[in-house]
């Protein structure tokens, strides 16, 4: 068991920290004008609203999903570095971006620059999620379970299931934007199900 003085539960708690504070940011960026009539508020809730909340369930799932990674990969890490801690530390930084993202999306939805805003703001925490994999790995950071047969490939596969996506709805949002924004929902009704590496380790 590694001595090392930087310790994986700092880092297990500013994630969860992160992530907490994003997802709680998200539900504030949906405000409501004071002292409207009745048919008013009818007509906006229907119009605008509830399609701010449409955005806002899409990026609270597509967050829960990367809080999930995130404990498959900090529950494999046995010990880090400063390296590691700075890649993550990118990884948190993109992470803060997201209620930024979903609200310039829930504002103008049908505007390309909003969805190719959103969907590179989750092509680069994916990218980067990906890094961190293959950091810990390749450097020896990750423990014994890891090197599970099977474990590291079905972890990069699911990690690399949302850049595709990602980079997809990136490109087709110049020609078809409602396409493209369901593209962008894909990879967390995708990973919200059990993957191959459930099956290989105990969890």
């Amino acid at each position: 068991m590694s001595t090392s003085i930087l310790k994986v539960s700092r880092l297990e708690a500013l994630t969860d920290g992160i992530f907490a504070i994003a997802m709680t940011i998200l539900i504030l960026n949906i405000n409501l004008p004071s002292h409207i009539s009745t048919g008013t508020l009818e007509t906006l809730l229907k119009e605008n609203i509830s399609h701010q909340l449409f955005v806002y369930a899409g990026s609270f799932i597509i967050l829960a999903t990367y809080w999930i990674g995130m404990n498959f990969q900090l529950g494999f890490l046995d010990h880090t570095s400063r390296y590691y801690l700075w890649i993550n530390a990118s990884f948190l930084m993109f992470t803060c971006v997201v209620p930024f993202s979903a609200n310039l999306l829930a504002t103008y939805p049908s505007h390309e620059i909003s969805i190719i805003f959103y969907a590179s703001n989750l092509l680069c925490m994916s990218s980067i999620q990906l890094i961190m994999w293959i950091y810990a790995q390749h450097n020896h950071l990750n423990n014994d379970s890891a090197r599970i047969k099977g474990v590291s490939r079905s972890i990069y596969r699911r990690i690399c299931v949302a850049p595709v996506f990602y980079s997809i709805a990136f490109f087709l949002a110049h020609k078809d934007t409602n396409l493209a924004f369901v593209i962008l929902v894909a990879p967390p009704l995708i990973q919200m199900l059990p993957g191959a590496v459930d099956k290989l380790i105990s969890v």
